[in-house]
């Protein structure tokens, strides 16, 4: 578990631009969870997404991270609903 954690985190970060990836960005109800979070005060977008640690740049990568992995997305509208 811990060398898919790695490996996952290293995807990330290369995904990202070599930007350091947040804590639970392997996370795929965690990122739902953002998502609802930025879904419910749209205005409040970018604060939201400093609270954990991303901008809209890194935060639409874990997106297509997870639109890429069918179980991930699978997840992913799971935690939406």
């Amino acid at each position: 578990m811990t060398t898919a954690r790695t490996l996952v985190a290293a995807l990330l970060l290369a995904a990202c631009g070599g930007k350091p990836v947040p804590p639970g960005a392997d996370d795929v109800a965690g990122i739902a969870a953002i998502a609802s979070e930025v879904k419910a005060e749209p205005a409040k977008a970018d604060a939201i997404l400093q609270q954990h640690g991303l901008d809209r740049a890194t935060f639409e990568a874990l997106l297509y991270q997870v639109a890429a992995d069918p179980a991930k997305s699978k997840t992913y509208a799971g935690a939406l609903k």
